[in-house]
């Protein structure tokens, strides 16, 4: 009778456990999920995984298309941020003015 009482307050206890871990997951993982994704880059791995140069890659850094993340002495670039840009500019026309010469 004890037997039959430890194991039904057992599988009790295992089930509740249980309900409580699934709960946790559905909570946490899509949170898990989107923090896992984003990945991050050093200034010149950012500017080689543009495909431009440093020069350019501050330019657009000076004006404020390409947003650094400073933790300590540390620069790095998020890579989500940097698809971003790539896809504001491809989305822009660019006109260039060009100087006739007589």
């Amino acid at each position: 009778m004890i037997g039959e009482l430890t194991l039904k307050a057992s599988d009790g206890l295992k089930q509740m456990i249980s309900d409580i871990i699934q709960e946790s997951l559905k909570t946490y993982l899509p949170q898990l999920e989107t923090s896992q994704t984003d990945e991050f880059l050093t200034r010149k791995e950012a500017y080689q995984f543009l495909k431009i140069g440093s020069t350019k890659f501050n330019e657009l850094r000076t004006d404020g298309i390409v947003t650094p993340i400073r933790i300590g002495r540390k620069t790095i670039y998020k890579k989500s941020d940097l698809l971003q840009v790539m896809k504001q500019v491809s989305n822009q026309s660019f006109s260039f003015n060009t100087k006739s010469t007589k």
